[in-house]
């Protein structure tokens, strides 16, 4: 995937790809969100539970399940964090059952 010139990532190993049912949005391996049309990366807020959410396409969305819908193409049944980090929302950290 070519990304937009202005995104800049935060190591080599940082993998992009649209979000789930949306090609407004890019979903970052490292739990960023990235607006197309913006062209500016979301800011998430906290919510109860301590989990983060994004607003895309007028829907709110808990930042950990649009990275597992965008980068499986499934939605969990059940997610945890390995290191029992809800801030740390690298892909390599989420565990689920589909």
């Amino acid at each position: 995937m070519n990304l937009p010139k202005n995104i800049k990532k935060i190591c080599p190993e940082e993998q992009f790809v649209y979000a789930h049912n949306s090609k407004n949005y890019l979903v970052s391996s490292f739990g960023r969100v990235y607006s197309m049309k913006r062209k500016t990366f979301l800011k998430p807020y906290r919510i109860n539970r301590g989990f983060r959410q994004v607003s895309i396409d007028n829907r709110a969305k808990m930042v950990h399940i649009l990275m597992i819908e965008s980068f499986t193409g499934q939605t969990p049944n059940r997610t945890w964090f390995e290191n029992k980090d809800k801030d740390d929302l690298r892909l390599s950290n989420l565990r689920w059952n589909i």
